[in-house]
């Protein structure tokens, strides 16, 4: 019974300590959201460069993955616009990740994303009619799918524009998210 009675207590230590440990991680990463957040309002052409190279770096390896998934899968399986998403994921990713110029990288990521709407809308217009027995509401998806090729012409009209308006809306949620974590972390001190 001792014997239970010391796991018991080592466990709770162990608790203890954990939520200590969680409570400061909380603190530390609201801190750098929220730094995150005012940095990308007062350095935004900073903020979009980091911004570009992450969704570079992360687009990049969606689309090697999206690549192997698309070898992977039986060949009656396959969709040609699936693999041209994913090669047009690699390009992009690969263009950002090695290219440093500020005002072409700025403008990069909204035509990356101008380009992927404009092609997902197009091909899923197309080929979305193989898939009308799954799509309930039929005329819904199509203009959703007429939306995200007009997004994309606007972000291929206007990219310095869209670009700034990326970096403050993400700006904006890093804020939210940091005062959130900040908030909880005072919540969590009682405790």
């Amino acid at each position: 019974e001792s014997h239970i009675g010391y796991c018991c207590s080592a466990i709770l230590e162990r608790m203890i300590f954990m939520l200590s440990w969680s409570k400061t991680f909380i603190l530390l990463s609201g801190i750098l959201y929220a730094f995150v957040g005012v940095y990308c309002f007062f350095q935004p052409i900073g903020a979009l460069i980091g911004l570009a190279w992450s969704i570079g770096f992360l687009v990049l390896t969606s689309g090697i993955f999206g690549v192997i998934a698309y070898i992977q899968l039986p060949k009656e399986e396959r969709v040609i616009w699936g693999l041209l998403v994913c090669l047009t994921d690699i390009i992009f990713g690969m263009t950002v990740l090695t290219f440093n110029g500020t005002m072409i990288l700025s403008a990069m990521l909204p035509l990356f994303f101008a380009v992927t709407f404009i092609i997902r809308g197009v091909f899923a217009l197309i080929h979305g009619r193989d898939f009308d027995a799954f799509i309930t509401h039929k005329s819904l998806f199509r203009i959703s799918c007429l939306i995200q090729i007009l997004l994309g012409i606007v972000l291929l009209a206007f990219p310095q524009a869209a670009a700034l308006t990326m970096v403050y809306f993400f700006g904006t949620g890093c804020l939210f998210a940091g005062f959130g974590k900040i908030s909880l972390w005072n919540d969590l001190r009682s405790l």
